[in-house]
Protein backbone atom coordinates (compact mmCIF):
# COMPACT_ATOMS: atom_id res chain seq x y z
CA UNK A 1 0.00 0.00 0.00
CA UNK A 2 2.67 2.28 1.10
CA UNK A 3 4.66 1.53 -2.02
CA UNK A 4 1.86 2.31 -4.08
CA UNK A 5 0.93 5.40 -2.61
CA UNK A 6 4.81 6.48 -3.01
CA UNK A 7 4.62 5.54 -6.83
CA UNK A 8 1.47 7.99 -7.19
CA UNK A 9 3.10 10.61 -5.46
CA UNK A 10 6.19 10.48 -7.30
CA UNK A 11 4.14 10.45 -10.70
CA UNK A 12 2.01 13.47 -9.06
CA UNK A 13 5.19 14.90 -9.37
CA UNK A 14 6.79 14.34 -12.09
CA UNK A 15 3.25 15.95 -13.43
CA UNK A 16 3.84 19.07 -11.93
CA UNK A 17 7.43 19.42 -12.75
CA UNK A 18 6.66 18.84 -16.50
CA UNK A 19 3.95 21.76 -16.85
CA UNK A 20 6.21 24.21 -14.59
CA UNK A 21 9.34 23.17 -17.22
CA UNK A 22 7.15 23.89 -19.83
CA UNK A 23 6.11 26.93 -18.69
CA UNK A 24 9.48 27.72 -18.30
CA UNK A 25 10.20 27.24 -21.33
CA UNK A 26 7.48 29.15 -22.97
CA UNK A 27 8.54 32.15 -21.38
CA UNK A 28 12.00 31.61 -22.75
CA UNK A 29 10.91 31.57 -25.85
CA UNK A 30 8.87 33.91 -26.01
CA UNK A 31 10.58 36.96 -27.32
CA UNK A 32 10.38 40.49 -25.60
CA UNK A 33 9.42 43.80 -27.92
CA UNK A 34 11.95 45.26 -29.71
CA UNK A 35 10.71 48.90 -28.94
CA UNK A 36 12.15 51.73 -31.20
CA UNK A 37 11.73 55.56 -32.49
CA UNK A 38 9.35 56.07 -35.10
CA UNK A 39 9.83 59.34 -36.50
CA UNK A 40 7.07 60.42 -39.01
CA UNK A 41 8.38 63.65 -41.84
CA UNK A 42 5.15 64.34 -43.18
CA UNK A 43 2.70 63.50 -39.69
CA UNK A 44 5.28 65.85 -37.52
CA UNK A 45 5.44 63.36 -34.58
CA UNK A 46 7.83 60.47 -33.34
CA UNK A 47 6.94 57.93 -30.90
CA UNK A 48 8.42 54.71 -29.18
CA UNK A 49 7.22 51.34 -31.86
CA UNK A 50 7.71 47.59 -31.12
CA UNK A 51 8.53 47.12 -34.86
CA UNK A 52 8.23 48.95 -38.59
CA UNK A 53 4.54 49.37 -38.66
CA UNK A 54 2.59 49.43 -42.04
CA UNK A 55 1.37 53.24 -42.88
CA UNK A 56 -1.80 54.24 -45.17
CA UNK A 57 -4.90 56.74 -45.54
CA UNK A 58 -8.27 57.05 -45.41
CA UNK A 59 -10.24 58.80 -47.68
CA UNK A 60 -11.92 62.34 -46.90
CA UNK A 61 -15.01 61.76 -45.01
CA UNK A 62 -13.52 58.94 -43.14
CA UNK A 63 -12.48 60.89 -40.04
CA UNK A 64 -12.62 64.35 -41.51
CA UNK A 65 -15.42 65.95 -43.87
CA UNK A 66 -11.87 67.99 -45.17
CA UNK A 67 -9.53 65.91 -45.12
CA UNK A 68 -7.34 62.25 -45.66
CA UNK A 69 -6.55 60.43 -42.64
CA UNK A 70 -3.15 59.36 -42.28
CA UNK A 71 -2.66 55.91 -40.78
CA UNK A 72 0.71 54.29 -38.90
CA UNK A 73 -0.43 51.24 -37.42
CA UNK A 74 1.41 47.81 -35.66
CA UNK A 75 -0.33 44.55 -34.83
CA UNK A 76 1.63 41.89 -32.94
CA UNK A 77 -0.42 38.64 -31.92
CA UNK A 78 -3.21 40.40 -30.07
CA UNK A 79 -1.91 43.84 -29.22
CA UNK A 80 -1.75 47.02 -31.60
CA UNK A 81 -0.32 50.22 -31.65
CA UNK A 82 -1.78 52.73 -34.00
CA UNK A 83 -1.06 56.72 -34.51
CA UNK A 84 -3.76 58.41 -37.05
CA UNK A 85 -4.07 62.14 -38.38
CA UNK A 86 -5.61 64.80 -40.15
CA UNK A 87 -6.30 68.03 -40.65
CA UNK A 88 -9.11 70.86 -39.91
CA UNK A 89 -9.93 73.51 -42.18
CA UNK A 90 -8.92 75.61 -39.52
CA UNK A 91 -7.64 74.68 -35.27
CA UNK A 92 -10.87 75.02 -32.94
CA UNK A 93 -11.45 78.70 -31.90
CA UNK A 94 -11.34 78.47 -28.23
CA UNK A 95 -12.11 75.77 -25.38
CA UNK A 96 -15.50 74.73 -26.41
CA UNK A 97 -15.00 74.13 -29.95
CA UNK A 98 -11.67 72.02 -29.25
CA UNK A 99 -14.32 69.97 -26.51
CA UNK A 100 -16.98 69.45 -29.13
CA UNK A 101 -14.19 67.85 -31.54
CA UNK A 102 -12.85 65.85 -29.05
CA UNK A 103 -16.50 64.56 -28.10
CA UNK A 104 -16.66 63.91 -32.34
CA UNK A 105 -14.07 62.43 -32.79
CA UNK A 106 -14.26 59.84 -29.54
CA UNK A 107 -18.04 59.07 -30.82
CA UNK A 108 -16.79 58.25 -34.26
CA UNK A 109 -13.91 56.30 -32.90
CA UNK A 110 -16.58 54.56 -30.69
CA UNK A 111 -18.92 53.88 -33.46
CA UNK A 112 -16.25 52.72 -35.74
CA UNK A 113 -14.53 49.92 -33.60
CA UNK A 114 -17.72 48.58 -32.44
CA UNK A 115 -16.58 49.11 -28.81
CA UNK A 116 -18.00 51.24 -25.93
CA UNK A 117 -16.64 54.15 -23.57
CA UNK A 118 -15.57 53.00 -20.03
CA UNK A 119 -13.77 55.99 -18.69
CA UNK A 120 -12.30 59.75 -19.90
CA UNK A 121 -10.73 62.34 -18.79
CA UNK A 122 -9.11 66.13 -20.12
CA UNK A 123 -5.52 66.07 -19.70
CA UNK A 124 -2.71 68.45 -21.26
CA UNK A 125 0.18 68.19 -23.69
CA UNK A 126 2.71 70.62 -23.84
CA UNK A 127 -0.17 73.33 -22.14
CA UNK A 128 -2.54 71.74 -25.17
CA UNK A 129 -5.57 70.01 -24.40
CA UNK A 130 -6.12 66.21 -24.43
CA UNK A 131 -8.48 63.86 -24.03
CA UNK A 132 -7.81 60.62 -22.95
CA UNK A 133 -10.26 57.50 -22.50
CA UNK A 134 -10.58 53.58 -22.58
CA UNK A 135 -13.10 51.72 -23.59
CA UNK A 136 -14.84 48.43 -22.13
CA UNK A 137 -14.02 45.28 -22.67
CA UNK A 138 -14.25 43.57 -26.42
CA UNK A 139 -15.12 39.82 -27.28
CA UNK A 140 -11.81 39.27 -27.15
CA UNK A 141 -11.73 40.71 -23.63
CA UNK A 142 -9.33 43.81 -25.52
CA UNK A 143 -9.21 47.59 -24.24
CA UNK A 144 -8.97 50.42 -26.22
CA UNK A 145 -6.49 52.98 -24.59
CA UNK A 146 -6.92 56.23 -26.46
CA UNK A 147 -5.47 59.11 -26.36
CA UNK A 148 -6.56 62.30 -28.61
CA UNK A 149 -5.06 65.57 -29.35
CA UNK A 150 -5.39 69.03 -30.99
CA UNK A 151 -2.37 70.69 -32.13
CA UNK A 152 -2.77 73.45 -34.07
CA UNK A 153 -5.75 71.84 -37.00
CA UNK A 154 -4.22 68.68 -36.73
CA UNK A 155 -6.30 65.99 -34.66
CA UNK A 156 -4.54 62.90 -33.52
CA UNK A 157 -5.90 59.79 -32.52
CA UNK A 158 -3.40 57.21 -30.68
CA UNK A 159 -3.93 54.21 -29.65
CA UNK A 160 -3.20 51.03 -28.16
CA UNK A 161 -5.07 47.79 -28.08
CA UNK A 162 -4.31 45.44 -25.28
CA UNK A 163 -6.11 42.54 -23.25
CA UNK A 164 -7.00 43.12 -19.50
CA UNK A 165 -4.30 43.01 -17.67
CA UNK A 166 -1.96 42.58 -20.55
CA UNK A 167 -1.08 46.33 -20.78
CA UNK A 168 2.51 45.94 -18.99
CA UNK A 169 3.39 43.71 -21.30
CA UNK A 170 1.84 46.12 -24.37
CA UNK A 171 3.70 48.98 -22.99
CA UNK A 172 1.06 50.94 -22.79
CA UNK A 173 2.49 53.80 -20.38
CA UNK A 174 5.56 53.99 -22.34
CA UNK A 175 3.92 54.35 -25.74
CA UNK A 176 1.87 57.28 -24.56
CA UNK A 177 4.47 58.79 -22.35
CA UNK A 178 6.63 58.77 -25.73
CA UNK A 179 4.73 60.48 -28.06
CA UNK A 180 6.04 64.14 -29.31
CA UNK A 181 4.68 66.09 -32.25
CA UNK A 182 4.87 69.58 -33.87
CA UNK A 183 2.36 72.11 -34.88
CA UNK A 184 2.40 72.68 -38.78
CA UNK A 185 3.45 76.19 -40.03
CA UNK A 186 1.77 77.96 -43.19
CA UNK A 187 3.92 76.32 -45.47
CA UNK A 188 3.40 72.61 -44.00
CA UNK A 189 -0.39 73.10 -43.94
CA UNK A 190 -0.81 74.30 -47.27
CA UNK A 191 1.38 71.16 -48.66
CA UNK A 192 -0.36 69.01 -46.28
CA UNK A 193 -3.86 70.42 -48.13
CA UNK A 194 -2.62 69.38 -51.47
CA UNK A 195 -1.71 65.75 -50.41
CA UNK A 196 -4.75 65.45 -48.41
CA UNK A 197 -6.74 66.17 -52.39
CA UNK A 198 -4.58 64.34 -54.39
CA UNK A 199 -4.17 61.20 -51.77
CA UNK A 200 -8.49 60.97 -52.18
CA UNK A 201 -8.11 59.80 -55.62
CA UNK A 202 -6.93 56.55 -54.80
CA UNK A 203 -7.78 55.55 -51.24
CA UNK A 204 -9.79 52.98 -50.85
CA UNK A 205 -13.10 52.16 -48.58
CA UNK A 206 -12.73 51.61 -45.12
CA UNK A 207 -13.58 48.31 -43.16
CA UNK A 208 -14.95 48.60 -40.15
CA UNK A 209 -15.19 45.63 -37.52
CA UNK A 210 -18.89 45.24 -36.62
CA UNK A 211 -21.02 42.97 -34.44
CA UNK A 212 -23.04 40.11 -35.40
CA UNK A 213 -26.24 42.44 -34.18
CA UNK A 214 -25.10 45.10 -36.45
CA UNK A 215 -24.69 42.51 -39.57
CA UNK A 216 -28.33 41.27 -38.99
CA UNK A 217 -29.44 44.52 -38.44
CA UNK A 218 -28.12 45.95 -41.99
CA UNK A 219 -29.47 43.17 -43.82
CA UNK A 220 -31.80 43.53 -46.82
CA UNK A 221 -31.67 39.90 -47.72
CA UNK A 222 -31.13 36.57 -45.47
CA UNK A 223 -30.65 33.47 -46.38
CA UNK A 224 -31.55 30.58 -44.04
CA UNK A 225 -28.84 27.36 -44.69
CA UNK A 226 -30.31 24.57 -46.16
CA UNK A 227 -29.10 21.26 -43.99
CA UNK A 228 -27.57 18.56 -46.76
CA UNK A 229 -30.27 15.66 -47.70
CA UNK A 230 -27.89 12.99 -46.27
CA UNK A 231 -27.51 14.67 -42.79
CA UNK A 232 -29.24 14.76 -39.84
CA UNK A 233 -26.84 17.43 -38.13
CA UNK A 234 -27.71 20.80 -37.11
CA UNK A 235 -26.53 23.54 -34.95
CA UNK A 236 -24.41 27.04 -35.23
CA UNK A 237 -22.46 27.62 -38.11
CA UNK A 238 -20.45 30.78 -37.56
CA UNK A 239 -19.04 32.96 -40.77
CA UNK A 240 -16.72 35.53 -40.65
CA UNK A 241 -17.60 37.81 -43.47
CA UNK A 242 -16.37 41.02 -44.99
CA UNK A 243 -19.25 43.66 -46.90
CA UNK A 244 -18.29 45.98 -49.74
CA UNK A 245 -19.15 49.34 -49.14
CA UNK A 246 -22.20 48.42 -51.64
CA UNK A 247 -23.58 45.90 -49.13
CA UNK A 248 -22.24 42.82 -50.95
CA UNK A 249 -20.78 39.80 -49.17
CA UNK A 250 -16.88 39.92 -51.14
CA UNK A 251 -15.35 37.03 -48.46
CA UNK A 252 -16.72 34.41 -46.30
CA UNK A 253 -14.87 32.25 -44.07
CA UNK A 254 -16.37 29.63 -41.43
CA UNK A 255 -14.67 30.11 -38.47
CA UNK A 256 -16.99 27.44 -36.11
CA UNK A 257 -19.44 24.93 -35.96
CA UNK A 258 -20.28 21.48 -37.38
CA UNK A 259 -17.45 20.64 -40.44
CA UNK A 260 -20.68 18.87 -42.53
CA UNK A 261 -22.65 22.13 -42.15
CA UNK A 262 -19.68 24.74 -43.23
CA UNK A 263 -20.37 24.16 -46.75
CA UNK A 264 -24.05 24.98 -46.56
CA UNK A 265 -23.56 28.15 -44.50
CA UNK A 266 -20.87 29.87 -46.64
CA UNK A 267 -23.11 29.14 -49.62
CA UNK A 268 -25.96 31.13 -47.62
CA UNK A 269 -24.07 33.93 -46.55
CA UNK A 270 -22.44 35.03 -49.43
CA UNK A 271 -25.89 35.53 -50.88
CA UNK A 272 -26.82 37.85 -47.69
CA UNK A 273 -27.63 41.43 -48.79
CA UNK A 274 -26.66 44.39 -46.84
CA UNK A 275 -27.22 48.11 -46.63
CA UNK A 276 -24.29 50.00 -47.30
CA UNK A 277 -22.99 51.32 -43.95
CA UNK A 278 -21.93 54.83 -43.25
CA UNK A 279 -19.05 56.44 -41.36
CA UNK A 280 -19.83 60.23 -41.43
CA UNK A 281 -20.92 60.99 -44.96
CA UNK A 282 -18.10 58.11 -46.49
CA UNK A 283 -19.50 54.73 -47.11
CA UNK A 284 -17.38 51.79 -45.14
CA UNK A 285 -16.63 47.85 -45.52
CA UNK A 286 -17.70 46.13 -42.80
CA UNK A 287 -16.29 42.63 -41.81
CA UNK A 288 -17.95 40.72 -38.68
CA UNK A 289 -19.20 37.56 -37.68
CA UNK A 290 -22.60 36.15 -39.20
CA UNK A 291 -24.03 33.26 -37.34
CA UNK A 292 -26.32 30.61 -38.75
CA UNK A 293 -28.80 28.26 -37.30
CA UNK A 294 -29.18 25.02 -38.72
CA UNK A 295 -32.76 23.62 -37.28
Amino acid sequence: MKSSRLLASVRIASVIFSLCLAAICAVAQSKPLNWKEYVSSQGKFSILLPGEPTTGYRPVGADSESSTTYVTNLIIDEKAWTVAYFDLPAAPADEAASQNRFDRTRDHMLKMYSVKLSKEDNLTFNGLPVRSFTTKPDDGNRIFHTRIYLIGQRVYQVWALARVGDEEAAGVKAYFDSFKAQPLNAQEVEAAATRSQNDEKNAKPRKIKVSSGVLIEQATKKVQPLTPAHLRAKGLVEIKITVSNEGDVISADAISGHLMLRVAALEAARQWKFKPMKLGNMPVMMEGVLPLEFK
